[in-house]
């Protein structure tokens, strides 16, 4: 089994091919917009585990002082490439969700993408959202987003996304259920050969193991560590939280 590191180094080259990062900057971007006229005046924030910063990006086209972190020196190195490509001035930093970004306090912290289950602990977990809370001046913001595991581990759906990269390439993300609390993320590699006849196709699978925290475990974790006015919701259009039927769970809290 991977650690996170491990698991998204070598992801890092073909990241933007399989989450398609060039068609979610409008999404993100539109999420950026309606966070800022909900929390009022962002002028500088952090992108936690920022991945290739998708985020980061959009933070920073909207025109907030912005550090993407990643405990992934590769997935850094490809933000950093996507930041000069689209002409945005970001800081990337490697560092741990653990660990402070910044030494000063910013207004927002971002943690997107399904990040926090990597923290399989529970101290861990704590630690993170205790460095998110004095990361944050008072009054400031962090805003948690990742999957709604009331309900996959409810349903027990194996599949989580199937994508093709051109005709010769595809990528399926699922899940194990093994025996114990956590889960495991895989992704399956496929690669088509382009000859005819057609020969069997190259694999590779790489894992990592999960956390699967519920919103009433992070709820509490963050009540925890010292969070007040916390908010859910069903997703980024700021829908209605439904642990049923969401596929996805969005936290806001302030720092009091």
């Amino acid at each position: 089994m991977s650690r996170p590191d491990q698991f998204y180094d070598p992801l890092a080259a073909n990241y933007d091919r399989i989450f398609k990062l060039d068609r979610r900057l409008a999404a993100a971007r539109a999420f950026v917009g309606a966070l800022r006229e909900r929390l009022g005046s962002v002028g500088t924030a952090v992108d936690a585990a920022c991945g290739t910063g998708l985020y980061a990006l959009a933070l920073a086209k909207s025109g907030v002082r912005t550090i993407g972190a990643d405990l992934s020196p590769a997935m850094i190195e490809q933000a950093a490439a996507n930041s000069r490509r689209l002409k945005l001035e970001v800081e990337w930093r490697v560092c741990s969700m653990q660990k402070p970004a910044t030494d000063r306090p910013v207004d927002l912290i971002l943690c997107m993408g399904n990040s926090l289950p990597h923290l399989l602990d529970r101290g861990d977990l704590l630690e993170t959202m205790r460095t998110f809370r004095d990361g944050l001046r008072p009054g400031g913001s962090a805003v948690c987003h990742l999957l709604n595991y009331r309900k996959i581990l409810k349903t027990r759906e194996r599949i989580v996304g199937i994508d093709r990269d051109g005709e010769d390439r595809q990528f399926v993300r699922f899940y194990d259920f093994p025996a114990t609390r956590n889960i495991v993320f895989n992704l399956l590699t496929i690669e088509w050969p382009d000859s005819l006849p057609a020969s069997e196709p190259e694999t590779d699978l790489q894992s990592v193991e999960l956390n699967p925290y519920t919103d009433l475990e992070l709820d509490e974790t963050m009540r925890e560590a010292g969070f007040g006015g916390l908010q859910r919701f069903g997703g980024l259009d700021f829908t209605p939280f439904l642990p049923e039927q969401s596929e996805t769970l969005l936290l806001t809290a302030r720092r009091p």
